[in-house]
């Protein structure tokens, strides 16, 4: 639990510095979205972490923070 909280926080301070602002838009289908949520819930950490930024940007789906967090 102290480890998500902490690479939580970190992908936070992160987006919160300013890099954010520099990251292009991602585009991306639904197909595409449908895809990665299955591969993020079979526990590919890469996946999981692109949806975590595609939820706290907004991405392509509602901006959710809470969603975001789970997936970080």
């Amino acid at each position: 639990m102290r480890n998500h909280f902490v690479m939580t926080l970190l992908a936070l301070l992160f987006f919160l510095s300013g890099s954010a602002q520099a990251l292009p838009p991602i585009a991306i289908s639904v197909e595409d979205l449908q895809s990665l949520q299955t591969e993020a819930v079979r526990g590919n950490a890469d996946v999981q972490n692109k949806l975590g930024k595609l939820y706290f940007l907004g991405q392509n789906v509602p901006q959710n923070s809470s969603t975001a967090s789970e997936w970080f």
